[in-house]
């Protein structure tokens, strides 16, 4: 009888936590700054997409840092309201994690 070794590979998500917490306040036409902080547990690199909440185009790109992410953006909301704002994060071994912001825009 043979033995086939089995190989497990852990896969954790990236985790978010917005700075500010995740219901925050803008004003129209004035450029608001929002971050994340959070942590990808295998490294690499880890993209991510911002939709506004807004109707606008979504933001691309990458975190800063691998095992610590960190990321800084500004958005400028033209129309007062309640928007929800999502951050999906995509690690490189296609675990996804999102964060939500509930943003009230005067």
């Amino acid at each position: 009888m043979s033995l086939i070794p089995v190989v497990q590979v852990l896969d954790g998500a990236p985790t978010l936590t917005p700075t500010g917490g995740s219901a925050q306040v803008a004003t129209a036409t004035v450029s608001k700054a929002f971050a994340w902080t959070g942590s990808n547990p295998e490294g690499g690199t880890t993209a991510y997409s911002i939709n506004w909440g807004d109707g606008g185009a979504v933001s691309t790109g990458n975190f800063t840092g691998t095992a610590t992410l960190s990321l800084s953006v500004n958005h400028t909301y033209a129309t007062t309201g309640a928007k929800t704002l999502v951050l999906t994060a995509t690690d490189a071994q296609g675990s996804v994690t999102t964060s939500t912001v509930t943003v009230t825009v005067s």
